[in-house]
């Protein structure tokens, strides 16, 4: 990712492209992308050469609702398509039969087709491109094929070990191997890389600090680890930070030397926008709190706080020094109280009183860019799935692991780095080039297999097994176990059943992601979610719970973004038999589209892959079509074929359809999981099983 000058901060989205469900984004986008842009029934070009950028924005709308509420420039251009002058010429892509249009809406119409809409659809998937999902023409990459499981990722044997899903694991390699470039392509920092020696070197760090200081770093200029380090530990990244805006500030800082500026050479150095009458107020607070300063008395101390009664005074002062909240706490009976309430605040400084007054006005404009982009990025690596946080701190989940892995690495070389110009080029705009391809995190980190095998060794010793099959198993456990225990912690049987009762009619989702604790995932996903947290509570068998999961989590436990397509959503291996859940939001008619086909295509074959092992499946939705139901009863007394490849069948496939009500009831009146089983066992063993294989041969032969 490159910044092309010194003073731009990093961000993972273009202008009009932000949204807060960063992870559900990109799944959106990709899925978009590889359906229908991949297999040629769009190419990705504007308007006159194709339609694929706006068909894209179309698509996005549709599968993003509650997300882009707003959208008059495509409801204006939609409006105008409805006249057959206009719909002729844009989907036959004739620009010059549009361009004879008889109408004053004309010129609207193609600024806000080309600045609005198409524009709108290169701002949503520069993000993709920026994590090397996607190459500049949107075509998907080798690691986006990961991301989205067209293509099953290679694990290197550390990898195999990790507690994390194969779209934890994507998104981890590419964090890593995004790098953040100067205008030259000469120089370059890693964000990742750091954050992860940071939390190598402390057990645990401000989870808002520390992502500030990650977004607010440059390539620019480096910084020396050890520094870094030192701050973490002393808990100075703010003081830090602000030293470190001396590297973008316009004015010399030489200039500020003099111990108190006039009225005329402070408007001078702090330029603004806004009215004069804020200027005004800014120099007025300058002058008291400089007073104050270098003298602290009561008289001083009055003039300052008189400033903060003043309503319209504290407003402004607060926006411009605070990022809207109060930055000087008034609490106190007197300026002593002040003082002591105060006594980090590095504006009661006297020394560098003008630097330091300076440096807080520019780089609370500064932080408020710095806190935007720093939230993307804090979403981007909590989907990674190796970072906790939690309550405002961040550790490094699995740590012990984590740094035998990189006990040899040298950080430095990752972090901040020099090359060419050619090399960084290639890099980031090459798709062959090392960020669009599969790579090991031993590939990127530059760790051989035999380093890698050591590693192993290693904590094979510590955790006393003898395998890497034991090693793996004995982590899992210790995961699935931590996964129960928040379960109860968070998920009580009532709280879960409560929260699945809002589901219905769509008219809560914000407070269900409320309640839930995690405001950027899908509603569906969080639906597919507590599904599955509410059979755990159903459950009289131990299982592996954590596993059963087919969705994304992080590594609090809280779900990122939905399964893909490949598998059920939730499969639950009991020791004689398996469970699969199937969970889906759509309405009735959806449920037909959407759902027959890879409903029946999962529970066939995981029927026949589990054989002998009996395998149920429960098609659970806030609401049923009859049709579905009787479909799904049908289809236990006809033979299924595999569609994996192989010449076998389910002689019967058992698929239950079950009603998000009807799973609470069974919750509040504490039906088990035993039970439910017996119930269906009873119903769908009286089935014939006769089914003649022959029927429709028969009938041509006949003929």
């Amino acid at each position: 990712m490159q910044i092309k000058n010194k003073s731009q901060v990093f961000n993972f989205y273009n202008t009009n492209g932000r949204r807060s469900d960063f992870i559900n984004a990109l799944t959106i986008y990709m899925k978009i992308l590889n359906e229908d842009f991949e297999k040629g029934e769009h190419v990705w070009q504007s308007f006159p050469n194709s339609l694929g950028c706006f068909h894209f924005y179309q698509k996005v709308l549709e599968m993003s609702k509650g997300t882009f509420n707003k959208h008059d420039h495509y409801d204006f251009i939609m409006k105008k398509l409805k006249d057959d002058r206009y719909s002729e010429a844009f989907y036959s892509l004739n620009q010059e039969e549009l361009d004879k249009i008889d109408d004053e809406d004309l010129e609207k119409f193609k600024e806000k087709l080309d600045s609005d809409v198409e524009a709108r659809s290169r701002h949503y998937t520069s993000s993709l491109v920026k994590v090397g999902f996607v190459d500049s023409n949107r075509r998907i990459s080798p690691a986006g094929k990961t991301f989205i499981g067209d293509t099953k990722p290679v694990f290197d044997d550390f990898e195999k070990i990790l507690p994390i899903d194969e779209v934890n694991l994507s998104l981890l390699r590419q964090a890593l191997k995004i790098r953040i470039y100067n205008k030259e392509y000469t120089s370059y920092y890693s964000p990742t890389a750091l954050l992860i020696y940071i939390l190598i070197k402390n057990k645990k760090a401000d989870v808002k600090e520390v992502f500030e200081l990650l977004n607010s770093l440059s390539p620019y200029y480096p910084v020396d680890l050890k520094e870094l380090d030192e701050i973490v530990k002393n808990n100075s990244i703010r003081k830090f930070m602000l030293n470190y805006e001396k590297n973008f500030t316009p004015v010399d800082i030489n200039s500020l030397k003099i111990s108190k500026l006039k009225e005329k050479e402070f408007y001078s150095i702090f330029r603004s926008r806004k009215s004069n009458k804020n200027k005004k107020i800014h120099f007025e607070f300058y002058v008291a709190l400089l007073d104050f300063v270098t003298d602290e008395n009561t008289k001083t101390y009055n003039k300052l706080e008189g400033i903060f009664n003043d309503k319209n005074k504290k407003y402004v002062l607060n926006k411009t020094f605070g990022e809207s909240k109060n930055f000087l706490d008034f609490k106190g009976k007197n300026y002593k109280e002040f003082l002591k309430n105060n006594e980090n605040n590095i504006l009661l400084e006297e020394k560098n009183f003008n630097e330091n007054f300076y440096l807080n006005y520019l780089f609370t404009k500064r932080r408020k860019n710095i806190k935007e982009n720093s939230d993307t990025l804090r979403r981007l690596l909590r989907a990674t799935g190796i970072f906790e946080m939690k309550n405002n701190v961040i550790v490094l989940a699995s740590r012990d692991l984590w740094k035998e892995y990189l006990k040899d690495i040298d950080f430095s070389e990752l972090i901040f780095n020099k090359g060419t110009k050619t090399k960084g080029k290639f890099y980031e705009e090459n798709s062959s080039s090392p960020f669009f391809t599969v790579n090991t995190l031993s590939d990127i980190l530059d760790i051989s297999r035999e380093k890698v095998k050591e590693t192993i060794e290693n904590i094979k010793e510590k955790y006393g097994v003898d395998s890497i099959y034991s090693l793996k198993e004995c982590i899992e456990n210790s995961n699935n176990e931590e996964f129960k225990k928040f379960i109860e912690e968070k998920f009580s049987l009532n709280k879960v059943a409560d929260i699945l009762s809002m589901f219905e009619g769509r008219n809560n989702d914000k407070e269900i992601q409320k309640r839930v604790g995690i405001k950027e995932t899908s509603i569906p996903t969080i639906y597919e979610y507590l599904i599955g947290i509410a059979w755990y509570h159903l459950s009289d068998e131990d299982y592996d719970v954590f596993s059963s999961f087919n969705l994304t989590m992080n590594a609090d436990f809280y779900p990122e973004t939905h399964a893909g397509g490949g598998s059920g959503d939730i499969v639950i291996n009991y020791k004689k038999h398996i469970l699969m859940l199937e969970v889906t939001l759509m309405n009735k008619n959806a449920q037909k589209r959407g759902e027959w086909e890879p409903v029946l295509r999962h529970a066939t074959n995981l029927t026949i892959e589990k054989n002998p092992n009996k395998v149920r499946t429960l098609f659970i939705a806030d609401e049923l079509d009859e049709n579905t139901i009787n479909i799904w009863r049908a289809v236990a007394s006809v033979p299924m074929k595999s569609t994996s490849g192989k010449d076998e069948y389910a002689e019967s496939v058992v698929i239950m359809p079950l009603s998000t009500s009807e799973l609470i009831n069974f919750m509040k009146k504490g039906v088990k999981v035993s039970d439910i089983y017996d119930e269906i066992d009873n119903s769908f063993d009286k089935l014939p099983n006769d089914f003649n294989m022959g029927w429709r041969e028969k009938i041509i032969t006949s003929l």
